[in-house]
């Protein structure tokens, strides 16, 4: 899906080598959901009920 990976782009020439461990296992969950609920959340039309994972949405959300 071009819009998610563009944004995945984005993340990983930047914040992604900031990132402690709790993080990248909240990406890797994050990596999990369908590429449509995926982009969905990035794009802000849904949320999560795991604020660590919504930690990394608001990171690339930002993007």
């Amino acid at each position: 899906m071009l819009e998610l990976d563009l944004v995945l782009e984005k993340f990983f020439a930047g914040p992604f080598d900031q990132l402690v461990p709790a993080q990248i296992d909240a990406y890797r969950q994050l990596l999990d959901l369908p590429d449509t609920d995926f982009l969905d959340v990035v794009n802000g039309k849904a949320d999560l009920d795991d604020p660590e994972l919504m930690d990394i949405v608001a990171i690339l959300r930002s993007l």
